[in-house]
């Protein structure tokens, strides 16, 4: 499936290479194997250049608040990829940080070295971008990154929009084009790609890592929540069955919540956006037809011609939630004071 030009960011000016082994996906964001731009974008690669696909899952432990928790919540889903890419054509592995001062670096050199070209993964909060950069910098191949973030690409709205109902009319005005684009479900249905017969030395089993070994944080422990795709998919159908009817009235009840409960996987990559969507569409009967020649209107109610619910669902997942991916793309510095909006240092001051 073709990746749409917006969602791709080309980060040096270096062909791919004919002769390269492999293309190489290394994961960071993006963590699923369906509804997954980036990997629909590296598998594309790969048949166009008649290699092998290697995806590698990375998980360090120097990013912003490592804990136990978090690092739990990933490796499930790791569980989860080894298990979904054993029947793909493609090779699956992961690559575990140790705490190292350049944690990482030569490790993915070492294998993109090799690569016909590299696709990463495109994200405009924390340290994912700056990252890319250092990466891309130790390849002599092209590096693509790939925006899977939401539904609308984040270079599909080039004003920065602070309000949500600003960027509520953005959405209206183009969203449908994003909706007939969407992520492959089963990106390799179709595909015939040659068998990689090796790992990189380094490749890790995500069930056997030890926590307690690790320089992370080891006050915040893990939850009963599992992560990964799998526990994912069984708590949107739940929500879906028992919740999704209620969720306009009681997204908000504090004692009887209808809310989807949907956030972590969403936050670590294990859950599409546009996975989400296309349950509510389905659960909806609804069609892009309802939209084509909708009148922009800003408005949270009425513009999908679809119940309370699924409105409401929607407004959060679309503009709501990817508000603030469209923030942080917009402003670099988004974590700092500076790069709040005017109102809101008023407002703190």
């Amino acid at each position: 499936m073709a990746v749409p030009t917006l969602r791709l960011v080309p980060l040096n000016d270096v062909p791919a290479d004919p002769h390269g082994r492999f293309v190489l996906y290394w994961m960071t964001a993006c963590r699923r194997a369906t509804f997954n731009p980036a990997l629909d974008h590296a598998i594309n690669l790969a048949v166009a250049n008649r290699r092998p696909l290697l995806v590698i899952e990375a998980l360090g432990t120097r990013y912003r608040w490592a804990c136990d928790r978090f690092h739990r919540f990933v490796l499930d889903g790791m569980t989860d990829n080894q298990r979904a890419f054993a029947s793909t054509p493609a090779t699956y592995a992961c690559w575990l940080g140790r705490g190292e001062r350049d944690e990482g670096a030569a490790d993915f050199a070492s294998v993109a070295q090799q690569a016909v070209a590299v696709v990463l993964d495109d994200a405009p909060a924390g340290f994912q971008r700056p990252l890319n950069r250092a990466l891309a910098a130790r390849c002599t191949v092209q590096v693509v990154a790939v925006d899977g973030n939401g539904v609308m690409p984040l270079r599909a709205a080039t004003e920065l929009k602070q309000r949500a109902v600003d960027y509520r009319r953005v959405v209206q005005r183009s969203l449908a084009p994003h909706l007939l684009q969407m992520p492959a479900e089963k990106p390799f249905a179709g595909v015939s790609l040659p068998a990689l017969d090796w790992l990189p030395t380094f490749a890790a089993d995500p069930a056997t890592c030890d926590l307690a070994a690790l320089p992370i944080d080891h006050t915040v422990g893990p939850v009963a929540l599992r992560g990964g795709t799998t526990a994912a998919r069984a708590h949107l159908s739940t929500f879906m069955a028992s919740r999704y009817a209620r969720y306009d009235r009681g997204r908000n009840d504090v004692e009887d919540s209808a809310a989807s409960g949907l956030s972590p996987w969403l936050h670590f990559g294990h859950l599409s956006t546009h996975e989400v969507c296309s349950a509510v569409f389905s659960q909806e009967h609804w069609s892009i037809d309802h939209i084509i020649e909708r009148k922009v209107t800003g408005s949270k109610e009425g513009w999908w011609g679809m119940s309370a619910p699924g409105e409401a669902l929607l407004d959060q997942l679309l503009v709501w939630r990817e508000l603030g991916f469209h923030f942080c793309h917009h402003v670099p510095d988004h974590t700092s004071y500076e790069g709040l909006p005017a109102w809101a240092r008023t407002t703190l001051g």
